[in-house]
């Protein structure tokens, strides 16, 4: 086997095509001929797998922050900007089909349109992680901090609670972005 299919997730053949008649990236489809098509409920991704690829990624944020915290206060602030690089990467981790993500790499999993199982665009992986990323900007803000550090510990409850409780493990951001996490391999 070579890999996974960009488009659809699923086993390449040794040819390195996809093994999906439908997808683009099979030599016996026409290209595009399922673009913008609708697709049934998609299955729910291991649960397990799931909350411990997104259990590293969160401690990697936590402990990148005490780092960036760290060096901040011995260089007086300066460092402090490093910081900008942290919420972004927070924010655009599901950029490129998760490209940036920890938790999609560790866990074989990837993130899709639920209405199509197609990639999401640049848009959605935005809107899918957009409140994480305000509320993390909003924790640099002095004498309020710990209004948003309580925000951000209770949305990943939320979404904890909701990838267990949802037939599809679906979470609030998947819901505003109409998005869903599928595993990356058969």
């Amino acid at each position: 086997m070579v890999g996974f299919c960009k488009e659809c997730g699923r086993p390449l053949n040794p040819e390195g095509l996809c093994t999906d008649r439908g997808c683009p990236g099979s030599k016996t489809s026409g290209v595009g001929d399922r673009k913008g098509s609708r697709i049934g409920p998609l299955p729910k991704p291991n649960t397990t797998r799931r909350l411990l690829g997104s259990g590293i990624e969160y401690l990697a944020y936590v402990i990148g922050g005490w780092v960036i915290s760290f060096f901040s206060t011995l260089s007086g602030g300066l460092f402090g900007i490093a910081s900008i690089l942290l919420f972004s990467l927070i924010i655009l981790r599901d950029f490129n089909a998760g490209a940036l993500s920890i938790a999609k790499r560790v866990s074989q999993m990837r993130v899709v349109d639920s209405r199509t199982g197609r990639i999401p665009s640049n848009t959605q992986a935005l809107l899918r992680n957009s409140y994480y990323g305000a509320l993390a900007i909003a924790m640099a803000l002095p004498a309020i901090d710990w209004l948003f550090y309580t925000l951000f510990f209770m949305f990943v409850f939320f979404d904890t609670m909701m990838v267990l409780a949802s037939p599809r493990g679906r979470r609030i951001g998947d819901l505003l972005a109409h998005t869903q996490v599928v595993e990356a391999r058969s």
